[in-house]
């Protein structure tokens, strides 16, 4: 006998009226005859409690809850003969046969997927006729015929492979269950009652497999979901049922409110402040006793994917365990992400990031730790691009910035380094191409070796290896059934496929966080309801490259109209089923503005009062709140402390100057922050050679540009001979260098032509410009002209020398304190000035046409005396406040802090 109960919108407890009408015909405790089937997981959870609840007695063989997919892949183990293909599998076994990208494979597994639920147990030609027919019914455009027809051929090619190869995927598994059952074969899935709850839109497949099952059951009991607003879902699977069944129909009273309830719900400043507010609501009822079972809450979201994380990590704040119902791919998991950092490692020529994530991973509990622990900050200092031998290199030879042979751990770094690379070896070889069934042998093995992903003692890792295990099953399934050679890219993208398709079983319990279509059917008790802004929900519809809509809605396959129809049929049932209801929205997202979903639009906006319960962080910074300034101080010394050097040099003035707080962090500790070294030539490395080369290039007369030009690219190779830099940055100097001479030569001349000859370069200098205060210091260039010299400073940036700041104080020292010693000396100094390699110019103090050394006539006009006498009076107060212990936060400009590492725990700035 067919029992039908035509279930309204909002219905609470449907599993157990289905579970009262048949339990009640049973006297004993054995519901092995039992079948009830769901249409997804949640509902097996949902009737395994239902039904565990009902129970008197404390023993019982319980009934077999489980989905349509489920129940058809067991009774298939009892009698079917050929080979299961995991559907994992699908898309890579379409990207090999077809010689498609893994993008297009996917696509094409849901379109083969779909044609075999609507089309159960037929040929690819006769689909291929249909088809056909429709498309040129709906005047379809030949473009979009031929991509149809194209995977039409795959799909072909396809099932030929499955049955040369002895392999059925999950629908032919369904198929063949239905017509094994229709036979009578005497299978282990025969059941005296079914009850079947939740269908509403079965496909053709699945409607084959009720009809068997309905055919050879004493009793079935069916929940269909029913509302005359969508008799469009519902309508095919009612009339299925009519044409092949006499049935007792009951028309089920609604348990709830019969109108639909008016929905009030609120808006939210952002995203995490609704998810902190629906936190603060749940820890509310917990408080209050309202709630001891927290499954009887449950959290949707419409689309869960975007909200899970931050769901975890905000709930977690609040000390509220959660459940995410949605499963978490390996390939999300930090182990598994450093396993295919460490194929991307190989592939790419061992970038620097990459390898030295796979370096310093803790799941490669083999590697070694020496190795493991300086892998970081060793990359960071390193500069590398990729290569092995780059990497070798700069363990055994360090860099321009970087003197690796004073540490004490180097040769086993090394060492270290080396049995990492030989360990890599095997799988490097075969990058270029090898079997499916090669590369996962030694990736097997090497994963071995490297003790990936943890010691088997840790639970979590044991999981974990298993999981990796059965993936590797996989592969080897894909190498028996491909066996030409690909390389270790191709290999790659497929593993993570498959990483993405496994997943763990995590074992939480807790708040129950859903996607809301997956809530289909169910009733909860407490429901809140977040994410609903105009954007999220109605959900848009994947995009289908492949079958357009008009032909999807001939195929009564999910088209747009079908799936937004379907939303507000799940949305209304959801809604009017829970007891408790919580809805918000979000009214923005970064800088994206949202108004509420349309399916809130017969609702009320209410302002929300969210209960005062804080999490552990936010109490402890409300009790311990106090101004970050309190808690930072100033540096002062105690002088008989303070050891200089002696004489100063004149570039610790400089410092100072800029600031007294950096100069006493970088230059008296000789403390600095861990920087990530770029692939560029340091720009101190670069001023070096510069300098070397233009002093020797200029201590001769210049006579002819290509004489420069060749002595220029001589010195270049000297100066940069025993640099540890790669040869690429050797020659990218010296071309640079060459390419900029004409300008050089130019500049050169026009000196010259003003009478001036470069007489002395990187002259060392010591003096006591003022009493009681010795300075040292190096002058790139000294010019001659008649008894005046002037001094000329090379920079390779742009040159940034402001007379008139000079004498305000807000400018270097350095040059005037040159002069300051050269006339204590006996020099007449004329002039100085900056030269910049960059712009090739000179910037010159006094400025060229004005103060010539003697007299003022403005500041405008300044001699270089009064530059002099200015620096020096600068220099006896910095000297003093050194002296003193002073090291106060003062920067000279305050455009100087912006890039200061000391910039968050500087008083200056918190000021």
């Amino acid at each position: 006998m067919v029992y039908i109960f035509y279930i309204p919108p909002g219905h609470r407890d449907t599993a157990k009226l289905l579970f009262t009408k048949t339990v009640a015909q049973r006297r004993s405790p054995d519901y092995s005859k039992l079948l009830y089937l769901v249409p997804a997981y949640a509902h097996v959870e949902e009737a395994q409690k239902v039904f565990h609840r009902l129970q008197d007695t404390t023993c019982y063989i319980p009934p077999e809850i489980t989905t349509i997919g489920g129940y058809a892949r067991r009774l298939y183990d009892h009698f079917g003969r050929e080979r299961v293909l995991p559907t994992s599998l699908i898309p890579p076994l379409l990207s090999k046969l077809t010689g498609k990208g893994l993008g297009f494979s996917n696509m094409l597994a849901g379109f083969i997927r779909d044609l075999k639920q609507h089309y159960p147990g037929k040929e690819c030609d006769e689909i291929r006729l249909d088809i056909t027919a429709m498309l040129h019914e709906l005047a379809v455009p030949d473009i979009v015929t031929e991509s149809i027809l194209d995977a039409l051929a795959h799909f072909k090619t396809y099932q030929v492979f499955l049955k040369h190869n002895g392999l059925v995927d999950a629908e032919d598994v369904v198929a063949q269950c239905a017509a094994v059952i229709e036979e009578g074969h005497p299978a282990p899935g025969a059941c005296a009652t079914l009850i079947v709850d939740g269908f509403y839109a079965p496909s053709a497949a699945e409607k084959m497999l009720l009809k068997a099952l309905m055919q050879k059951a004493v009793d079935t009991f069916l929940a269909i979901p029913y509302d005359p607003r969508f008799s469009s879902l519902t309508g095919g699977f009612i009339n299925f049922l009519k044409e092949h069944f006499a049935a007792e129909v009951t028309f089920v009273k609604d348990n709830g409110n019969d109108e639909a309830p008016l929905l009030h719900y609120y808006a939210c400043a952002d995203v995490e402040e609704e998810v902190e507010g629906i936190a603060r609501n749940i820890k509310s009822l917990y408080f209050s006793g309202k709630v001891r079972d927290l499954e009887e809450i449950v959290v949707l979201f419409p689309d869960l994917a975007d909200r899970s994380a931050m769901v975890r990590r905000v709930f977690r704040r609040y000390g509220i365990p959660c459940r995410i119902m949605r499963r978490q791919p390996l390939g999300a998991m930090r182990p598994f992400l450093d396993l295919l950092g460490l194929i991307d490692s190989i592939i790419s020529d061992y970038p620097r990031l990459k390898f030295s994530l796979f370096l310093s991973s803790n799941y490669f509990h083999r590697m070694p730790e020496t190795l493991r622990r300086f892998a970081p900050s060793l990359s960071l200092q390193s500069g590398i691009v990729a290569g092995k031998d780059a990497w070798l290199d700069f363990v055994a030879e360090g860099s321009e910035v970087l003197d690796i042979s004073s540490m004490p751990e180097r040769a086993e770094i090394e060492k270290s380094l080396k049995w990492v690379f030989k360990k890599l070896s095997p799988l490097e070889e075969i990058k270029e191409g090898a079997p499916f069934g090669v590369h996962a042998a030694v990736l097997k093995k090497l994963l071995d070796d490297l003790g990936f992903p943890g010691p088997l003692t840790d639970p979590v890792a044991k999981e974990r290896h298993e999981a990796m295990s059965e993936v590797f099953t996989q592969l080897a399934l894909l190498g028996e059934l491909y066996s030409p050679p690909v390389t270790l890219a191709e290999f790659g993208e497929i593993l993570r496929h498959l990483l993405n398709a496994a997943s763990l079983e995590a074992d939480e319990s807790g708040v129950r966080v859903m996607g809301f279509l997956d809530a289909h059917g169910l009733s909860f008790p407490y429901l809140f309801f977040g994410g609903l802004s105009d954007d999220a929900i109605p959900l848009r519809q994947d995009m289908d490259y492949l079958l357009p809509d008009s032909l999807k809605k001939s195929m009564d396959l999910m088209h747009l109209e079908k799936y937004n129809s379907l939303q507000k049929f799940v949305f209304t049932g959801i809604i009017k089923a829970a007891r408790t209801i919580h809805l918000s929205y979000p009214m923005m997202d970064g800088d994206a503005l949202f108004l509420p979903s349309s399916f809130l639009y017969s609702g009320e906006e209410a302002r929300e009062r969210i209960p005062g319960i804080f999490s552990k962080e936010e109490h402890l910074i409300r009790n311990g709140r106090e101004p970050f300034l309190n808690l930072v101080g100033e540096i002062t010394v105690v002088p008989a402390l303070l050891k200089l050097s002696t004489p100063l040099r004149v570039t610790d003035i400089d410092a100072y100057r800029a600031c007294p707080r950096r100069f006493f962090i970088e230059r008296v500790l000789q403390l600095s922050p861990v920087e990530i070294k770029e692939y560029e030539i340091e720009a101190a490395t670069l001023g070096t050679i510069m300098h070397k080369v233009m002093e020797r290039l200029l201590q001769e007369p210049v006579v002819d540009i290509e004489t420069l030009r060749q002595k220029a690219a001589l010195l270049c190779d000297e100066v940069m001979k025993n640099r540890k830099m790669h040869a690429y940055w050797k020659e990218l100097i010296r071309d640079s260098f060459i390419e900029i001479l004409p300008a050089i030569y130019e500049k050169e001349l026009e000196l010259r032509e003003e009478g001036y000859a470069a007489t002395e370069v990187e002259k060392s200098i010591t003096g006591e410009p003022l009493k009681g205060i010795r300075l040292r210091g190096k002058i790139d260039r000294i010019d001659t002209i008649g008894d005046s010299v002037q001094i000329i400073d090379y920079k390779t940036g742009t040159a940034g020398l402001n007379c008139t700041q000079a004498l305000s104080g807000n400018e270097q020292l350095q040059l005037f304190l040159y002069a300051a010693i050269l006339k204590s000396h006996g020099y007449k100094v004329r002039r100085v000035g900056i030269y910049s390699l960059k712009d090739i110019s000179i910037k010159w103090c006094p400025p060229k046409g004005k103060g010539r050394g003697q007299g003022t006539k403005g500041r405008d006009n300044a001699g270089i005396d009064e530059y002099i006498n200015a620096s020096l009076k600068l220099l006896e107060e910095t000297v003093a406040r050194i002296k003193k212990g002073d090291f106060r936060a003062e920067p000279l400009n305050d455009y100087a802090c912006w890039n200061c590492h000391e910039n968050a725990f500087c008083p200056y700035v918190q000021q």
